[in-house]
């Protein structure tokens, strides 16, 4: 009954689904339904309902209570304040976009077979999942948590969760943090964003050893841990927006890899006792010995224009005027993207000249291994870009225009990382695929379906090196081959993101990509796998495809 201004549903209707024997029910997308029928608690059958985006106030007790088949709740997009009961051997469950100013305390307790739990954009102030010991809870099956975008102010416990991998907790009003709280928890994924955590406590490598993805962006931090340097699970270490005083922006800007590194050197260098404003990979100091001009103070560069003006202030210089883009600073980073909201535009070199671009870079004696350029409107590919052809590892054209890729990419040699995320790519040159290094390749949000040019990617030496390949948002219909995704093409392809597409269908072959450690299927068209295989991540649903996989 989906796309419909439906309010009620009849007992007629409910009695014929009854004799129906039902095993999925949809009542969602722009219906109008203020209650649901009592009689829907004779739905004995029933393993999936589906009442998301109506104008729900409550679940009936006496509804949900009796539906003891229940596998799979979808409620969310409703408006409703509490939920009491719920059915026992629920999976799945999805109270996400609503008003709930708390849920039922213990639920895991009463609900021993739940594996992912959405409660994202509510009013929760606290959350007690379950009122047991740590060593008691070992037996929960709960995969997934999401309570992003409400009212929290601590960490709930989940210690003792021996299969929770992923934890979404962004958009709340956490001020500390307590590892306590994740003790014996695997998390391979734990999304703190936009909160006013002030520390991340030592221990954080000791209690998530299997940590991969850590965001702790637009948070009140000032440090972080050099221990997580050390951490040789950590893949993605968001840190932008805090006010760190210890790392400069243009580490930052680097990725997690410049910024690993970094704390990396310190920990072994200085067992932590680090200068608050050392800013080198070296964790060399750099002093300013003369008051910082306005311009410098506020450029998303400031760290290193405010310290070139000062050792030229300090060496006796005559004053200049600050250049049109920073130089390269000693880690080999380039930081030319969109100055931040309120700062003055930096402009660039001659877009297509080399020579300017090396000349603007001032890399006579460090080589340029980073080139920054999000935001910066670019409608093509800067061929200046090509001047540092011989060193750069990682390029950053995120957020631009850019509608073609010229066919000379793959005189980038020593390219590592690409990141092409929400520009105006509609295919990709051949010429992609004789990137000799390339591992990471983010190409987010660009409209390249319904199919991928799978030849760019997916044919040697590319095919061989690539490890990490993002395409979310791309308008795909389709997955690309099992022949091109195997282990025997790509064999060192671990991740793969295609979230977010129109894929209708997902082919059981593959469930032999066994390389692939992280698969992203959510937020497309297709009905198999179930979202609850879905949720127990990527080796079920791996599993579960070889299984469909018809005998020869």
């Amino acid at each position: 009954m989906n796309v419909n201004s439906a309010q009620s549903v009849d007992c007629l209707s409910v009695g014929t689904i009854y004799r129906l024997s039902a095993r999925l029910c949809e009542l969602d997308y722009l219906n109008k339904l203020t209650f649901l029928p009592d009689e829907l608690g004779r739905l004995h059958e029933l393993v999936s309902l589906d009442v998301a985006n109506n104008q729900l106030e409550s679940l009936s007790d006496q509804n949900f209570a009796e539906l003891m088949s229940l596998e799979k709740l979808d409620a969310s997009e409703n408006r409703l304040s509490s939920v009491s009961v719920l059915p026992p051997r629920l999976r799945q469950i999805n109270l996400s976009h609503n008003r709930l100013e708390h849920v039922p305390t213990g639920l895991l307790e009463k609900l021993p077979k739940l594996q992912s739990l959405d409660l994202q954009s509510n009013q929760l102030t606290a959350l007690i999942l379950d009122n047991r010991s740590p060593s008691a809870r070992s037996g929960s099956p709960l995969v997934t948590l999401n309570v992003s975008l409400n009212r929290l102010t601590v960490v709930p416990d989940v210690s003792g969760l021996a299969n929770l991998k992923e934890l979404f907790l962004s958009d709340n009003r956490i001020c500390t943090l307590s590892f306590a709280s994740f003790r014996d928890c695997p998390l391979v994924t734990l999304d703190l964003a936009r909160n006013c955590i002030e520390q991340i406590p030592p221990g954080i490598s000791a209690t998530l050893p299997s940590l991969m993805r850590l965001d702790v962006s637009a948070n009140e931090l000032t440090n972080l841990p050099t221990e997580l340097g050390l951490m040789k699970s950590l893949q993605v270490l968001l840190v932008e927006r805090n006010p760190l005083r210890s790392i400069r922006q243009n580490i930052v800007s680097g990725g997690t890899n410049a910024i690993k590194e970094l704390l990396r050197q310190r920990h072994v260098s200085t067992s932590e006792d680090v200068p608050p404003d050392s800013c080198t990979p070296q964790s060399v100091q750099v002093t300013e010995c003369a008051p910082v001009p306005e311009q410098a103070r506020h450029s998303n560069v400031k760290g290193d224009v405010a310290s070139n003006v000062g050792r030229s202030v300090k060496t006796g210089a005559a004053d200049t005027a600050l250049p049109r883009v920073p130089p390269v600073n000693p880690a080999g980073v380039l930081q030319w993207s969109a100055a931040p909201k309120g700062s003055p535009e930096l402009s660039l070199p001659e877009l297509d000249v080399e020579a300017a671009w090396v000349d603007a870079s001032a890399s006579g004696t460090t080589a340029v291994r980073s080139l920054q350029l999000e935001q910066r409107t670019l409608q093509a590919f800067p061929m200046g870009i090509f001047g540092f052809a011989s060193t750069l590892t990682t390029l950053n054209l995120s957020v631009n225009r850019i509608t073609r890729l010229p066919d000379e990419i793959d005189r980038l040699v020593k390219l590592t990382e690409l990141n092409l995320t929400r520009n105006l790519l509609r295919t990709l040159p051949i010429s992609m695929a004789r990137l000799p290094e390339l591992a990471v390749l983010c190409l987010d949000s660009n409209p390249l379906g319904p199919e991928l040019p799978e030849a760019a990617i997916f044919s040697p030496p590319l095919s061989g090196t690539i490890q990490s390949l993002s395409l979310r948002s791309c308008k795909l219909s389709r997955v690309p081959s099992a022949n091109s995704l195997l282990p025997s093409n790509a064999p060192k392809l671990t991740h793969l993101d295609l979230s977010d597409n129109d894929i209708d269908t997902i082919p059981p072959e593959l469930g032999l990509c066994t390389q692939l450690r992280s698969l992203q299927l959510t937020g497309n068209t297709f009905r198999i796998p179930r979202p609850a295989v879905l949720a127990q991540g990527t080796s079920a649903v791996l599993e579960y495809l070889r299984s469909r996989i018809p005998d020869s």
